[in-house]
C-alpha cells in the first residue's frame, strides 16, 4: 500500500513539474532558451527487470529527437530507485 501511494505521489509530482515547465511557454521564449528548458518523465522502477542500461535505452527510444538523458535516481520520499528521463520539452 505504501509503495502504491509513493508511486501515486511521484506521478503527481512529475505532472506538476511538467505543468510548471510548460506553463512558462505562454511567455516569449527564444530558440536559445528553448534548449535550456527540460522536462522530466517517469519511466518506471529501476530494478532487476530494468537496470540503468535499460533505463537509458528506454529514454533514448522514447525521446530520441529531444536530447534525452535517462538515469536511475532515488527520491527522499520514495524508497526504491526510479528510472527518469530528462529531455527537451515539446514546445512549438
Amino acid at each position: 500500500m505504501t509503495k502504491l501511494l509513493s508511486i501515486t505521489f511521484l506521478s503527481i509530482l512529475l505532472i506538476i513539474f511538467q505543468y510548471s515547465l510548460s506553463s512558462t511557454a505562454t511567455t516569449v521564449i527564444t530558440p536559445e532558451q528553448k534548449r535550456d528548458i527540460k522536462c522530466m518523465s517517469y519511466l518506471g522502477p529501476c530494478d532487476n527487470s530494468c537496470d540503468v542500461d535499460c533505463c537509458k535505452r528506454t529514454c533514448n527510444n522514447d525521446y530520441n529527437s529531444l536530447h534525452p538523458n535517462g538515469m536511475c535516481m532515488k527520491l527522499r520520499q520514495y524508497p526504491d530507485l526510479i528510472c527518469v528521463c530528462t529531455h527537451d520539452c515539446q514546445m512549438s
